[in-house]
This record gives structure tokens, C-alpha cells and sequence, in this order.
């Protein structure tokens, strides 16, 4: 006998699911603000909740919010946010993408966008990059 609902019960059921698709937030992100060892007078932030826990490749996403209007490409932004891939054995990090924000902590309108990997760099030491990369490879600062 095949499932079907009756006429005067897919109110209910279409009620019910859009309650439950309601009930459904946006993902937030859990930005965890990292030291600024260099006195740089920027915030720099880790998505501590996107972190792996296997293998030496760990990809991150962070945040860097500028107290002062910066310019890429031509276009004004005050906060930036990466996704970085660290190869933990080899000690050395690299941006996949980036997006340039209007407005600090990633608000505001999306100014600049890139999805172009850049090259392996090392990671350098005493830097916030040293500190990040750290926190991804579960490494002590």
C-alpha cells in the first residue's frame, strides 16, 4: 500500500515543515581572536570551530579586521576573511580564497573575492601567521 496524505492533512504537514525550516538558523561562525605579537593594531580571528583534527594538511578560515580603511584591487575594506591551507609537516601555509569586506568583521557589502591558491610560503616565526598556523597543526605556541 503506497504513502499518501490525505487532502485536509498536507496543510498541516506543509505547516510543519516550514516551522522546521524556520526553525533553521544561519551557520555563525566561532571566531576566536588570536594575539597580535607584532603590535600590528589589527585583530586577527580563527574559526576555532572549523579546525580538523586528522592528517598534516588542515585548512582554516580566519578573520582580519583593520582599525583603518584598507585597499585591494582598487576597493576599500575594513575586514578580510581567508580560508588557509597549512601543511603541518612542512611547516608552511597558503591562502585558497579570500573575501574583502566593506565593514568590520566581515559585514558590509563583499568588495573583493578571490579563489586563486596561492603559492606555499613559509611560516614565519614570532608572527600571527606562526600563532595560527599553531592552533590548526595543534601545535604550542
Amino acid at each position: 500500500m503506497p504513502f499518501t496524505v490525505r487532502p485536509h492533512h498536507r496543510i498541516l504537514l506543509l505547516l510543519l515543515l516550514t516551522v522546521l525550516m524556520l526553525g533553521v538558523g544561519p551557520v555563525y561562525a566561532e571566531w576566536v581572536q588570536v594575539p597580535d605579537p607584532l603590535g600590528t593594531g589589527t585583530a586577527t580571528y580563527l574559526d576555532a570551530g572549523m579546525i580538523p583534527h586528522k592528517g598534516d594538511m588542515r585548512k582554516v578560515w580566519t578573520l582580519t579586521d583593520f582599525k583603518t580603511v584598507q585597499k585591494v584591487a582598487g576597493n576599500s575594506f575594513m575586514s578580510i576573511e581567508r580560508q588557509i591551507e597549512n601543511d603541518c609537516r612542512g611547516r608552511r601555509t597558503r591562502v585558497l580564497r579570500s573575501s574583502a569586506f566593506s565593514g568590520n568583521m566581515g559585514h558590509g557589502e563583499v568588495v573583493y573575492t578571490s579563489s586563486e591558491t596561492q603559492e606555499w610560503v613559509p611560516v614565519e616565526r614570532g608572527s600571527v601567521g606562526e600563532f595560527l598556523f599553531g592552533l590548526a597543526c595543534g601545535i604550542e605556541p
